[in-house]
């Protein structure tokens, strides 16, 4: 019997865990059964436009460099909270919490 990274080898594909938002997967699967394709040739769809159309991966580029910027906004913020926290806690000022 044939494993399955033979199979999918077979047809020319990798087989990868990818991890997406809920509204992303959404998307996927409702283009997916609209086009009745699967969800990773929905996925090659996207990545062959990008690559042949500079314009939107300019776009495709500035949206993921946006996500980036406020994931590490986010970041930022925990880690100057988690501080003061520290600090309130050292100094008796904050009973434990938990």
């Amino acid at each position: 019997m044939q494993s399955a990274n033979e199979f999918y080898a077979d047809r020319g594909l990798v087989r990868t865990s990818i991890t997406f938002h809920p509204d992303t997967v959404e998307t996927l699967k409702r283009k997916a059964d609209e086009l009745k394709v699967t969800q990773g040739e929905v996925v090659d769809a996207f990545a062959a436009i990008l690559e042949s159309n500079p314009e939107l991966l300019a776009r495709f580029n500035a949206a993921v460099e946006s996500i980036k910027a406020e994931k590490l906004r986010v970041r930022s913020e925990l880690k100057e909270k988690k501080k003061k926290l520290n600090k309130l806690l050292r100094e008796g000022k904050l009973d434990n919490v938990l």
